[in-house]
């Protein structure tokens, strides 16, 4: 099986500027609520959804 190696250091450097100056993710990109509730409602299917655990379960071959 392969391993992935994570650098913890530069994922909470990544985090961090996300939520610098006090800001949050949404508005270091420039993105506000209404904008997303309104591509919700526009464009459904851009919104990810996740599986139920039997799909999820079924999907890597599993038996439940």
């Amino acid at each position: 099986m392969n391993s992935v190696k994570v650098d913890k250091a530069a994922i909470e450097g990544i985090v961090a500027g996300l939520f610098a100056d006090n800001r949050s993710p949404m508005e270091h990109f420039g993105i506000e609520w209404a904008q997303i509730e309104m591509l919700e409602r526009r464009e459904p299917s851009v919104v990810i959804k996740l599986a139920p655990q039997e799909e999820k379960i079924a999907a890597c071959g599993g038996i439940r």
